[in-house]
């Protein structure tokens, strides 16, 4: 586990809990709004990329792949563009963020 998945180019939709935590607080603040609004990471990583900093942040030098038809189930590429649209911003979004979140 922790290794690239069927390559690993596949991007992983994530969010800090702070941010999902405001993210929801700010869109129930909003009777404005109907549907759905994708509440994730504005700056989605290749999976490849996501688990090597997060193997970094744990201290695991290595992760075992695993097969691309694995990645296939429930796989998708999502973004915050609505919420961003109407003005909700993230505050840790930064590559070092993402990083320090697992220490």
């Amino acid at each position: 586990m922790g290794g690239a998945i069927g390559g690993g180019k596949q991007y992983v939709s994530w969010i800090h809990e702070a941010d999902f935590l405001r993210a929801v607080d700010f869109i129930m603040g909003r009777e404005d709004l109907r549907g759905a609004i994708n509440v994730c990471a504005p700056e989605p990583l290749p999976q490849k990329n996501f688990m090597r900093e997060l193997r970094k942040a744990w201290g695991v030098p290595i992760g075992l792949p695993a097969a691309a038809w694995m990645a296939e189930i429930g796989a998708s590429d999502s973004k915050m563009k609505r919420l961003s649209d109407i003005g909700f911003v993230q505050n840790l979004n930064a590559l070092i963020a993402r990083v320090q979140i697992f220490l």
